[in-house]
């Protein structure tokens, strides 16, 4: 076989199979797309001779590393898919901090993984997180065709409960600055049936939150776009239901407490009334939680708000209706 080549030609040996090659028909073979079978030209560098894949060589270095950062390329939709169903199937197992860790880990990989953002607000929210839970629904809908609907839903402030272990929250404090701060920036619209269902997660959300108005809206926007959207249809009246339900149950309480006081929230969402003047001067626990309630000193605990679930529009003792200069210590 050496016979067929000149003294002053060169060769080259693939550290890979052993293989050796006269070095220009080698370049050549190398800078050449080979494609295989199904792969549309994907596939790594392979030796002429025995097709074993080259992935060591100082003089296709270049050429081996382009080919296999396009298949990890190709790859990473795929895996990015894997990691967000493997987070939908821990949703559906109640394991709802594992489920985070998923969705968090996909969006780590793509910021533009549009399901998961919707999974991970959605494992929030089932942890009644509902606020941080609405920041990702609303930044589906922000980059959809239904991107509008974000200005006629009121979402409220947000707060962070208690119920994550400390390595939760900063996954998910991160995701949220990063996202807020748009960086890396979005350029990926999301799909509109994507979007309705995240609106349909936030109208659940509101009405957890006692939002009733902006819950009713949102489903209204859904079936605005698709009037046949059963989980919409569905949303839309437990969230009329429960608006009548939670008036009854005002109503009911506020007389066992001889019609007077004042509706709070604990730090994770829940309700709980202080009667007489509505100002808290004890803490507890919350039944549900087990999260601080209360306060001291007519002063709500860190994380508790007041509720607007009674028609209120300020808490007792509250800045807004001018008690809040006065020592009630005194």
């Amino acid at each position: 076989m050496m016979d067929e080549f000149d003294e002053s030609d060169r060769f080259v040996e693939l550290q890979d199979c052993g293989h050796v090659f006269e070095v220009s028909g080698l370049d050549t073979w190398m800078h050449t797309e080979q494609s295989g079978s199904g792969t549309n030209g994907i596939s790594p560098k392979q030796c002429p001779e025995c097709r074993t894949s080259v992935r060591r060589s100082l003089r296709y270095g270049n050429q081996v590393k382009t080919k296999l950062y396009q298949i990890e390329e190709v790859k990473k939709p795929i895996l990015q898919f894997d990691i967000t169903n493997q987070g939908i199937k821990l949703l559906q197992r109640k394991a709802y901090d594992e489920a985070v860790d998923k969705f968090v880990a996909a969006i780590d990989s793509n910021r533009e993984n549009f399901d998961a953002y919707l999974g991970l607000g959605t494992a929030l929210c089932l942890q009644s997180q509902f606020k941080e839970g609405i920041h990702f629904f609303q930044l589906v809908v922000q980059h959809s065709p239904l991107r509008c609907a974000i200005n006629e839903i009121d979402t409220g402030k947000a707060f962070w409960g208690n119920s994550f272990l400390p390595r939760t929250v900063t996954k998910v404090r991160n995701v949220i600055q990063q996202t807020t701060a748009c960086q890396p920036p979005i350029a990926r619209e999301a799909d509109k049936k994507l979007a309705m269902r995240a609106l349909v997660q936030w109208a659940k959300a509101l009405s957890n939150m006692t939002k009733f108005d902006a819950a009713t809206r949102a489903c209204e926007i859904v079936l605005k776009e698709e009037p046949s959207n059963k989980e919409a249809k569905e949303t839309l009246q437990l969230a009329k239901a429960e608006r009548q339900s939670r008036m009854e149950v005002v109503e009911a309480m506020m007389k066992d407490v001889g019609g007077r006081g004042h509706w709070y929230q604990c730090p994770n969402g829940h309700f709980y009334v202080v009667g007489e003047c509505g100002g808290p001067m004890q803490v507890s626990k919350c039944p549900d939680c087990k999260a601080t309630v209360g306060g001291q000193n007519h002063a709500p605990a860190e994380g508790n708000t007041h509720s607007t679930i009674d028609g209120s529009t300020y808490s007792a003792f509250s800045d807004r209706v001018g008690l809040g200069r006065f020592n009630h210590d005194l």
